[in-house]
């Protein structure tokens, strides 16, 4: 280790604001900026295509803590249990290489699957006993996004 705290990129002086919009510009030739870069959410804001330190100093609840007033970080201070999904398409003809791809999810930390399965796909007990090869469902929540039309898929999702 180090014996004292280095600083890094210290041979490039800062870039402003100004600057950085400057040469955005130039790489965009000529399209629209909000059309190319910025993008809405689901929840209605916009996303800048970046972030500085300045824009986040008149931002007075970034120093609150869970369970403080104006609770933009929650209510509770312990047990903020949530789940990090991932969501997979289901490979109705290589069930394996499904399992495959599920199983290493899990093992990068994932504690969520949302299973996307093609409406054309019959659901079997064995289709399931395949593509949930060596999966623990007791520890995993588990997600499948199947077509409402097709009753008997999930009836036989309900029964595995």
């Amino acid at each position: 280790m180090a014996e004292k705290e280095q600083k890094l990129f210290t041979d490039f002086s800062p870039t402003t604001t100004e600057a950085w919009e400057e040469k955005i510009q130039a790489d965009l030739k000529g399209r629209d900026y909000q059309r190319a870069l910025v993008w809405r959410t689901k929840e209605g804001f916009n996303v800048q295509p970046y972030y500085r330190k300045e824009e986040l100093q008149n931002i007075n609840h970034l120093g609150s803590y869970p369970g403080e007033f104006p609770f933009v970080r929650g209510t509770k201070t312990n047990n903020n249990d949530w789940f990090i999904r991932q969501d997979i398409e289901v490979n109705s003809n290589d069930l394996k290489a499904t399992n495959k791809k599920i199983l290493d999810v899990l093992q990068k930390g994932i504690t969520s699957i949302g299973l996307n399965v093609s409406c054309k796909t019959n659901i079997t007990d064995a289709f399931l006993a395949e593509l949930l090869h060596k999966i623990c469902l007791d520890a995993i929540e588990t997600n499948f996004k199947v077509c409402v039309n097709n009753l008997d898929n999930v009836e036989a999702i309900s029964k595995f």
